[in-house]
């Protein structure tokens, strides 16, 4: 069984086709995006189509959480604030739905797919204690 991960997409059109034809390439299985589909760059609906035209199992992402409206960008820097803005007023609302409905986990065989840790979306996990730390709380 191949899988193939992607994430923090953040609406980065170019990278995304080329992962998708690079994926293509080595004939995988299945592909999971472990979110932020959206956020930062220019290509928001374009993205998030791809993902619900292949129909990859996702889950939600921070800045997917704050785009979709779930919640506000509080905790994000001022540029990650502004993309989120911009990116709440040229999201279709298709889209938005779509990113709304993701779930914050979900398994695929015996894996758990999560976004930043298994307790918070928003924690970076910076080396190996951290991960560890993490699984075994």
């Amino acid at each position: 069984m191949r899988i193939a991960v992607i994430a923090d997409i953040h609406a980065n059109l170019e990278a995304l086709e080329s992962d998708m034809g690079r994926i293509a390439e080595i004939a995988v299985d299945e592909i999971v995006c472990l979110s932020n589909i959206v956020g930062y760059n220019a290509n928001p609906n374009e993205c998030v189509d791809i993902i619900r035209s292949q129909k990859i199992i996702s889950v939600i992402g921070n800045h997917d959480v704050s785009v979709s409206g779930r919640a506000e960008p509080d905790r994000f820097n001022a540029l990650a604030r502004s993309a989120v803005f911009w990116t709440r007023e040229h999201l279709t609302e298709e889209n938005r739905s779509f990113l709304l409905d993701l779930p914050p986990e979900t398994r695929v065989r015996d894996f758990l797919l999560v976004h930043g840790s298994i307790h918070d979306a928003n924690r970076y996990l910076l080396s190996r204690d951290a991960a560890a730390t993490c699984v075994a709380a």
